[in-house]
């Protein structure tokens, strides 16, 4: 039952269009990404024998991270986040 209202809760945010509004705000955003593992198929990573949905190969980690690049991320340390936004450096990604 939980599961189904979290579910349920997240799809409503998606197609309500709060993201939408947000983004048609402006203002400056930072963008956080974030993996539970990453490795290679059979080779254990961190918990992967409890949690394989949460581990992805280096291969699609750095497709995601070429997508994102090509998208106008420009990636930061985590403490540089703050100093990237003064700066006005377009979507800083830590």
């Amino acid at each position: 039952m939980r599961a189904f209202v979290k579910e349920a809760f997240f799809a409503l945010v998606r197609f309500s269009g709060v993201n939408a509004l947000i983004a048609a705000s402006g203002g400056n955003r930072a963008y956080l990404v974030g993996y539970h593992s990453i490795g290679e198929v059979g080779r254990p990573a961190y918990h992967e024998e409890l949690y394989p949905h949460l581990t992805v190969t280096p291969a699609i980690f750095e497709r995601q991270l070429r997508y994102l690049a090509l998208h106008g991320h420009t990636f930061v340390a985590m403490d540089e986040l703050g100093v990237s936004l003064r700066k006005g450096v377009r979507k800083p990604t830590a």
